[in-house]
């Protein structure tokens, strides 16, 4: 019909844009053939080439892609949280079950909250900390909690390996040294002088009278605080390389 009127009309449509036309002169026949006006209107509408929708879709593909890849990192730092918030609980609750039958552990318990957070991230926070245990409710605190730590410890490499980084983290270690000797010609703290040091000496050689003496200990010490630096440029160096790892994987559209 739509034909015919455009043929009565002296028009013969050689193309789509020929039908617009006439139907903008002829807006009177768009009512005649409505549905043959939506079938134009949908003409118009189908792209001519397919080239940008595929554009479209590969880049749709490759955000998904990084936001997955986003949201495992999230995932997995969600579940390292909850694995970590999980086994302290649980020492917690095993710290509460030797207690039972030990009076001097039950006291570290009890004097816990006394204490304030550990590990210490900060020079001066600890410093502050290690003048508190001047005080002797601070002191009567803070040996027991040492003592609770390394009460499973059997040698003395376990007991710094454990004591120490929990009391002070790799950036307060890397700020002392054994015996205020200098590091690489930088001067500083030196660690043997302070209180908590000197709690911790007092607990290793009751635990290990007889295969432990103070040089063993001092040599360990200095030894530990003078590899601190090596030890958080290796954390550096393979947080860094987990992280590019993910990034060029994450720019990579297969």
């Amino acid at each position: 019909m739509a034909l015919s009127i455009m043929e009565r009309k002296g028009t013969k449509p050689s193309s789509l844009m020929d039908v617009v036309e006439f139907m903008r002169e002829n807006r009177w026949c768009v009512g005649l053939v409505p549905e043959y006006l939506r079938f134009i209107k949908l003409l118009m509408t189908i792209p001519g080439s397919s080239c940008s929708n595929e554009r479209s879709f590969s880049v749709l593909r490759h955000e998904i892609k990084v936001m997955l890849q986003a949201l495992d990192l999230k995932l997995e730092g969600f579940e390292r949280s909850i694995q970590y918030d999980l086994y302290k609980k649980f020492q917690e609750i095993k710290e509460e079950v030797r207690a039972v039958h030990r009076p001097d552990l039950t006291l570290a318990l009890q004097r816990r909250s006394i204490l304030p957070a550990f590990p210490k991230t900060d020079l001066q926070d600890f410093k502050d900390f290690d003048q508190q245990l001047l005080n002797p409710e601070m002191f009567e605190a803070f040996k027991p909690f040492i003592l609770l730590h390394s009460d499973r410890l059997t040698d003395m490499n376990s007991a710094f390996n454990v004591i120490i980084p929990m009391i002070i983290d790799k950036n307060v270690q890397m700020q002392y040294t054994g015996f205020e000797r200098p590091k690489n010609n930088v001067a500083k703290e030196n660690f043997s002088t302070t209180h908590s040091f000197l709690i911790f000496e007092e607990i290793i050689l009751q635990k290990c009278p007889n295969t432990v003496s103070v040089k063993d200990i001092n040599r360990k010490l200095s030894r530990g605080l003078s590899q601190a630096p090596d030890r958080k440029e290796r954390l550096n160096k393979i947080a860094k390389a987990g992280s590019s790892g993910s990034n060029r994987e994450a720019v990579t559209d297969p």
